[in-house]
């Protein structure tokens, strides 16, 4: 169905009730010759293939799209999927599939390839949280939900269920794929030995006040996190290596991503603003602000490479930025 139409110039459009943007063409008229999609609904899960040249965004409306970052296009997977809201999304090392999880609780673990949603989902028990991918395993993938567990898959198979005894936010692997790290509701960051398709507790940071948001590792092993204090803290031998926090966001910090080489991180706030944090050795607080970089709040922020960041916001719209 479509609901509106210019004609200016040369150029003919109309868009469709979907969202999409069509360019059509009066010698041709039975098809259009461009097609511009995009999501119309807010956004929530974010996972980039940066070697495959392709970053996935998901939405409220259960939709996910494929973005070619230096085209910009977008292309929709086909299929059923989960017809829910998709929560989270993960690649797995390889790249050859991606993991989404829903509000269906359920998740489907899709091939890249085939360009569309699995057929077959696998029942979580509990509505997923966040959910993460292994470094080197490309068949092993973690998901947190809501009920407080800690789910661990082989592909689409439950190979052990974990009780974490707090609600979590987040959920990311060490480089090694040797622990996993869960943010939680309690202020505290909870973390996991992982051996044996099974996740045993192991340690507890402290230090944040309120609620932890995100947390993340840099490819050296160090370990960020960040929350609702609007606090970024550095973990290295079980102790914060910048004490009193980095501090510089006026609202909570939605999301943090470090630079491929782990010399740079940046970090998301619903206070609208990017940072780009220069310094990971010596944690001066030397750095970047792109004020007023979504309105409503960013809600995540990933770095493409040493000078690109990717982020998306409230607003439902997708931006790059050189660093």
């Amino acid at each position: 169905m479509q609901i509106s139409c210019l004609w200016h110039d040369d150029y003919l459009l109309s868009v469709s009730l979907s969202g999409a943007i069509n360019y059509l063409d009066i010698a041709h008229p039975d098809a259009p010759k461009r097609v511009v999609q995009g999501h119309a609904t807010n956004l929530c899960g974010f996972a980039a293939d940066v070697k495959g040249g392709i970053f996935y965004v998901s939405d409220v409306d259960g939709r996910i799209g494929a973005w070619n970052f230096k085209t910009g296009e977008c292309q929709w997977l086909h299929g059923k999927g989960h017809e829910k809201t998709v929560v989270a999304l993960a690649i797995s090392s390889d790249g050859k599939n991606l993991a989404s999880v829903g509000l269906d609780d359920k998740i489907r673990i899709n091939s890249v390839e085939s360009h569309s949603f699995k057929e077959d989902a696998t029942a979580l028990g509990g509505k997923p949280v966040a959910i993460a991918a292994a470094n080197h395993d490309k068949d092993l993938f973690a998901v947190v939900t809501a009920q407080e567990k800690l789910v661990l898959l082989r592909g689409s198979k439950v190979v052990s269920t974990t009780d974490l005894g707090v609600r979590p936010n987040n959920v990311v692997f060490s480089p090694n794929d040797s622990q996993i790290a869960v943010s939680g509701k309690d202020y505290k960051v909870h973390l996991f030995d992982v051996s044996h398709d099974a996740a045993k507790a192991s340690k507890v940071y402290d230090n944040h006040i309120k609620e932890v948001n995100v947390v993340a590792y840099s490819s050296a092993g160090a370990l960020v996190s960040a929350g609702k204090d609007r606090n970024i803290f550095f973990w290295t031998n079980d102790k914060p290596q910048n004490a009193t926090g980095w501090c510089f966001h006026s609202a909570q910090v939605t999301d943090i991503s470090f630079s491929p080489s782990g010399g740079q991180l940046v970090s998301g706030s619903a206070d609208e603003n990017i940072i780009v944090w220069k310094d990971t050795k010596t944690y001066e607080n030397t750095r970047t602000t792109w004020e007023a970089a979504h309105c409503q709040g960013v809600e995540r922020v990933f770095f493409w490479d040493e000078k690109t960041v990717v982020s998306i916001g409230a607003d439902r719209v997708i931006k790059v930025w050189d660093v």
